[in-house]
């Protein structure tokens, strides 16, 4: 497996719903020949607060919400979180660090995870990364995802950076 990891920017979300990640993910295409897939994978993605869709797009620093989902234009793919609404419960009670038991004695067995709890996606690149590699000399050099929130009507969607909340970002490919 190779990968490359980024911390994900602080602060960088614009009104527009675009964040813009640097990268530098270069390799030879004889390596690049081996690689039978490779994915963008989010760690530790938030999930409270409203829903939202991430689309990502290699080397277009220029995408925003109205770029089209072409190959022409970097599109890597897309993901969707359910949000799951902000926390009207008591204090700590979306704390995702506490845990949750059945009631019975707590043990490996009954202990399960907080629903609050950052999840792990993972969006497979490998047909656009490959595009990627054989168009641009220098590699794969920007990320950039564009965010919308996902409102039940379409009236009510916006750009809306501020929702995704990542800890890491890596790329990883697999021979």
């Amino acid at each position: 497996m190779l990968g490359f990891e980024s911390d994900t920017p602080a602060g960088e979300a614009a009104a527009n719903g675009v964040i813009q990640i640097p990268l530098k993910f270069d390799m030879p295409a004889a390596d690049w020949a081996k690689i039978k897939r490779a994915d963008l994978v989010f760690e530790d993605v938030g999930h409270i607060g409203e829903s939202f869709e991430v689309r990502a797009f290699f080397n277009n620093k220029k995408a925003n919400g109205e770029t089209k989902r072409t190959a022409a234009n970097g599109y890597a793919g897309r993901f969707v979180v359910f949000g799951h609404g902000n926390c009207f419960g008591a204090a700590g009670h979306c704390n995702a660090t506490s845990s949750v038991s059945r009631g019975f004695p707590v043990s490996s067995a009954t202990q399960l995870a907080h629903p609050a709890r950052p999840h792990r996606r993972i969006l497979t690149v490998t047909e656009a990364l490959n595009r990627v590699l054989k168009r641009y000399r220098k590699g794969l050099h920007t990320l950039t995802l564009v965010v919308t929130s996902k409102s039940p009507r379409r009236a009510d969607r916006r750009p809306a950076a501020e929702l995704f909340k990542c800890r890491r970002i890596s790329i990883q490919a697999y021979s």
